[in-house]
């Protein structure tokens, strides 16, 4: 043991936890973070329920940081994960250091883990998994107790940690059940007696009780209440996520192998560990399975290490090569980075020489990953989310109906009105909800003056209604918008409704309308495309690839190309304004390029479609189209949509004189 490291002592585990929070404290965001934190949010404030299983255990913990009669409603909510985080790091250095017998060890352990980008990232964001990985590291600490003790209490407590937690997130069962195991099997006749056996299966259950609180709180209505509770089978339903698929990201999908997921997590705990906390894991690791203290206890984190990694990346389903996917998924990787961690303790107490020099390694690596780790996990301009939820709302006409899609603004916009009471007069309804009957059946109790014109948005089904159905139903009796789009899996809207742009929402519009409607409609477009751009966002490549600050970006830059798109297409029946229209499209695309230092492939296609058409009515001085085809067609894989036609069309116009052919139709996004 180094010196001055009691072997029991609570106190440097609380200094650790304590600095660890400081830290966390000190970049706890005041703003929205992405994911889904905008929903956890408003269901931990208003006491609701949350998307499947429900989190019911974080819902209840964070109502109570909710009360904080400090900052904002998301500020109390990142608190909350910071206390965790520093829970968690507390939790790491005491299993090390008692494991080992090594202050250093537990430094080593706990700031590497800690201070770990993704680790970071989720210890000062609203979200589960920094409760997650508190409890991952409970479950360890309480095994460690047992294994040096033997006493059936430590098991009984385990039993109660694990049930707990899986109110939290059900990925903790990947870790509890190969730990429960082995506890078992370490305990042998002396627990297997039914006294330790009930009181561990009723801790168990008392713990996960928890989730009673799922039907308590929907029967009481708050305003977010995801599912039906009526019946067991809803209930039921939402505690083994049938909707996602029990213990998958997603229902279906179709993911790369198990062994490419499990190689991009080597990868990645590369860069969040670095070179030094790997090799001192392995080393740690290596040690404990030939000599090392509690080779018993070793076996069961490696056991469960591996069981963990392969179990979850075989059903882990998100294809990785989305960033913002695989960023999801690497929330999940965090767990066995915290085995990783312990053992890289292990390594630096098997290292050879005096106490000293292994503590001013271990502080070193920590100051290290503090440095070079931290700042990297936070975003460069945390209030995005809020502002892009803000620029979908708040220019809106009063009691207006928007229709959204996808977590990103259904969640943000839950934060924004039922959290802060930003414009709670619109009704907003998720696209992809609407085929449930009980997400139809709340919107027609809390919105009595909408039109739902059936049980669920299912164009096929007897009980159901089309998107068409719908609009007919409300069309001039709300606004109705739109953001990002209609759902293309119902087409029936097309031929009777368009959807024109309005800054960062697209304003559903009967189809047939006249010129002059159509002209004031390009001057209200243009007019909502200033006020967009007047809010100042950021470059799309300010901020980290995969992030959802990136995402909300690009959501906005999405929204300007639709409405260039839609110029060039009304500009092509537009008589006298032809070329006027053809301008503003080329200006949004000519800015949305410059923007970017590697715009998407449809904004290059769409700009090189521009340049043609603005050429074609004489907007172009020099020769600019020319260089944008060789842009587009340098970025082009052989099989993007329309570079045959492109590709083409560019021989013919600067390698002979053959007229061109006619340009292929612009690209939404």
């Amino acid at each position: 043991m180094d010196a001055g490291a009691p072997p029991g002592s609570p106190w440097p585990a609380v200094l650790v936890g304590a600095a660890s929070f400081a830290v966390y404290a000190s970049a706890v965001p005041s703003t929205l973070p992405g994911g889904d934190a905008g929903e956890l949010i408003a269901a931990a404030q208003h006491l609701g329920v949350a998307h499947p299983p429900g989190y019911p255990l974080y819902t209840l913990a964070g109502h109570a940081f909710s009360a904080l009669p400090f900052s904002t409603p998301a500020w109390r909510l990142n608190l909350f994960s910071a206390v965790c985080g520093a829970v968690c790091a507390g939790l790491v250095f005491a299993t090390a250091a008692r494991w080992t017998r090594s202050l250093a060890a537990g430094l080593t352990a706990a700031g590497l883990f800690a201070f770990a980008p993704l680790v970071f990232s989720y210890a000062t964001t609203a979200e589960v998994f920094a409760l997650n990985d508190l409890f991952v590291a409970l479950l360890l600490w309480l095994v460690l107790r047992y294994d040096e003790t033997g006493s059936p209490r430590f098991a009984v407590a385990a039993a109660g940690a694990l049930g707990l937690g899986l109110g939290n997130h059900h990925m903790l069962a990947f870790f509890g059940l190969p730990l429960g195991v082995w506890v078992l099997a370490r305990g042998g006749a002396a627990l297997a007696r039914p006294r330790w056996l009930l009181a561990m299966g009723g801790a168990g259950l008392l713990g996960a009780g928890v989730y009673l609180y799922l039907p308590l709180a929907a029967a009481h209505d708050p305003p977010i209440v995801w599912g039906d509770f009526s019946t067991p089978d809803g209930f039921f339903a939402h505690l083994l996520r049938r909707e996602y698929g029990t213990f998958q990201l997603t229902p279906g999908g179709d993911p790369e192998s198990v062994w490419v997921r499990i190689a991009a997590f080597g990868e990645r705990t590369l860069g969040e560990l670095g070179v030094a906390g790997v090799a001192l894991a392995l080393l740690g690791a290596g040690t404990a399975a030939l000599r090392g203290p509690r080779r018993r206890f070793w076996l069961a984190t490696a056991v469960a290490f591996a069981f963990y990694v392969l179990a979850f990346h075989t059903l882990a389903n998100l294809p990785l090569g989305d960033p913002l996917l695989r960023e999801v998924t690497a929330r999940f990787w965090q767990q066995p980075m915290l085995v990783l961690s312990l053992w890289a303790g292990l390594g630096v107490a098997a290292l050879p020489g005096p106490g000293a020099v292994r503590g001013g390694l271990a502080s070193g690596l920590v100051a290290l990953q503090l440095a070079l780790g931290a700042a990297s996990g936070a975003p460069t301009h945390p209030d995005v989310l809020e502002r892009y939820g803000r620029a979908l709302l708040e220019p809106l006409p009063p009691d207006a109906v928007l229709l959204t899609r996808g977590d990103l603004p259904t969640y943000t916009l839950l934060y924004l009105q039922l959290c802060a009471g930003v414009r709670p007069d619109v009704t907003v309804l998720d696209q992809a909800l609407l085929s449930r009957p009980w997400y139809v059946a709340q919107a027609r109790r809390r919105h009595p003056d909408l039109a739902l014109p059936g049980a669920r948005h299912h164009p096929t089904a007897e009980d159901g209604f089309s998107m068409r159905d719908f609009l007919d139903a409300n069309a001039g009796i709300h606004d109705l918008y739109v953001h990002p789009v209609l759902a293309a899996i119902d087409p029936s809207p097309e031929g009777f409704y368009e959807v024109w742009p309005e800054g960062l929402v697209g304003r559903v519009e009967a189809a047939g309308r006249g010129f002059e409607e159509v002209r004031l409609g390009v001057e209200r477009a243009g007019d909502a495309e200033a006020q967009l751009l007047a809010r100042g966002w950021p470059r799309v490549d300010a901020e980290r690839e995969g992030s959802w600050e990136r995402t909300a970006l690009g959501a906005v830059a999405d929204a300007r190309t639709r409405h260039g798109v839609w110029l060039l297409e009304r500009a092509e029946r537009a008589g006298e304004e032809r070329a006027a229209w053809i301008g503003r499209a080329l200006g949004i695309f000519d800015a949305l390029v410059a923007e970017a230092p590697e715009p998407p492939l449809h904004v290059l296609r769409n700009h090189v479609i521009a340049l043609a058409r603005a050429e074609s009515v004489g907007l172009l001085d020099g020769d600019r189209l020319r260089p944008a085809v060789e842009r587009y067609l340098d970025a082009a894989p052989p099989d993007a949509e329309d570079r045959a036609i492109i590709e083409a069309d560019f021989r013919r116009r600067f390698g002979s004189a053959t007229p061109r052919a006619p340009d292929p139709p612009a690209s939404r996004r």
